[in-house]
């Protein structure tokens, strides 16, 4: 009997996952890394430890040049140079097994359900200049899963060497610590003179 439920506990947790991240990352070609000053993280009760864990450990390596802080600094440009803070918000929401969960374990698996859960993880990135916010871009990751006994290899394999989610927050953190600098030269300038401005956060 014991085996019975635990193998239910398996076909209810266990089934290969499709991810998608909204919206999707674009980098403009006149994207630049700047220099992040420092950052602050924040996370929702429900991110599991070993989750958290490895969130903090990929923002670090990311802002490996960066302070972390517990709030959001008000700072101005320093010796004529702009200091960047980057905020990150982290949500992550779990819901209960529905009912293609249930049927997949009442079956043990035999009939294949699928299901979605949208806004599994939300991202945050609110980016401050000289202490007043310059830019905010916010992303969410859906999950659409698939369980049958015929998967739980894959399941297996899926759930213990990859992890989208957190492929998705590396990707979107590397994006956001670059800045958009157009630079113009034009023939009615003066000669070597080159303007440059931001005309999408400004």
């Amino acid at each position: 009997m014991k085996y019975l439920f635990l193998l239910m506990l398996i076909t209810i947790n266990h089934g290969c996952s499709k991810y998608q991240l909204e919206p999707s990352l674009a980098l403009n070609q006149m994207d630049k890394p700047i220099k992040i000053n420092s950052y602050t993280i924040h996370m929702n009760k429900k991110i599991k430890i070993w989750t958290k864990d490895s969130l903090l450990k990929a923002s670090e390596n990311i802002l490996q040049a960066s302070m972390l802080l517990d709030s959001i600094p008000l700072v101005k440009s320093q010796n004529n140079k702009d200091y960047f803070h980057m905020d990150i918000d982290i949500k992550y929401w779990q819901g209960g097994a529905g009912g293609d969960a249930y049927l997949s374990a009442i079956t043990l698996g035999i009939i294949p359900t699928w299901g979605e859960d949208n806004n599994l993880f939300e991202y945050k990135f609110n980016l401050y200049k000289n202490g007043k916010l310059y830019r905010s871009n916010n992303y969410s990751v859906n999950e659409t899963h698939y369980s049958h006994i015929l998967l739980l290899p894959f399941a297996l394999i899926d759930n213990i060497i990859f992890n989208p989610p957190l492929d998705f927050y590396r990707a979107a953190l590397h994006t956001n610590i670059q800045v958009y600098n157009k630079y113009e030269e034009t023939n009615n300038l003066p000669s070597g003179k080159i303007i440059a401005h931001d005309d999408r956060y400004n």
